[in-house]
């Protein structure tokens, strides 16, 4: 007695629910069980606000220039400590160790432009979130302070100067958060509080 045998449908793919992505292009997923992702451009506002680095992708001129700017800030200002980078050498006495009072002049000098370039910052933040625009403020305050504690050589500028950047890591940290749970990747909705919407203003 022989064997009855089912016929296989040549096509696998007939039996296959198929139907059309966000994008409008037919969605052919020979695993149905298996979720599809629609590919898009992610949010690189996060990864900005947490590392001061990003890509740029989302095409927004300010946050670019924003993030580059303070990754280039950071480079910078560590690179000046590096003993490798031979900076702090160059300002340092070869037969005495001492470090010349004029390194401490540079760094201010070097703090006082980054102020400046900070308060440009703000200025260009008053579109975005009070989160953003409070931050940048305390970053201009915490530059000032810092530069005016290097070339005075006073302590207590400089102690408001970190205090300052304390706040300014905290806000950071904040408006990084919310940008990297949302869009329902968490249950946690921290607020910007957005100082305009739709282009127009609150």
């Amino acid at each position: 007695m022989s064997d009855s045998v089912t016929p296989v449908s040549k096509n696998a793919s007939d039996h296959i629910e198929r139907t059309s992505t966000d994008g409008g292009h037919l969605d052919h997923n020979p695993c149905p069980n298996v979720p599809v992702v629609k590919h898009t451009f992610a949010n690189t506002a996060p990864l900005g606000l947490l590392s001061f680095a990003t890509e740029l992708i989302t095409g927004n001129t300010f946050g670019g220039t924003l993030f580059c700017a303070y990754a280039a800030f950071n480079f910078a200002y560590a690179m000046i400590f590096l003993p490798g980078t031979g900076i702090i050498a160059a300002y340092t006495d070869p037969t005495t160790g001492e470090i010349s009072g004029e390194f401490e002049q540079a760094v201010g000098v070097f703090l006082l432009a980054w102020f400046i370039l900070t308060v440009i910052m703000s200025i260009g933040a008053m579109r975005s979130s009070w989160v953003l625009f409070v931050a940048l403020v305390f970053l201009s305050l915490c530059l000032l302070l810092l530069a005016v504690g290097n070339m005075t050589g006073n302590t207590a500028a400089l102690k408001a100067g970190d205090s300052f950047g304390l706040i300014v890591a905290f806000l950071t940290y904040w408006a990084g958060a919310a940008g990297l749970w949302a869009g329902n990747t968490t249950a946690i909705n921290l607020p910007t509080f957005e100082m305009y919407k739709g282009g127009q203003a609150a």
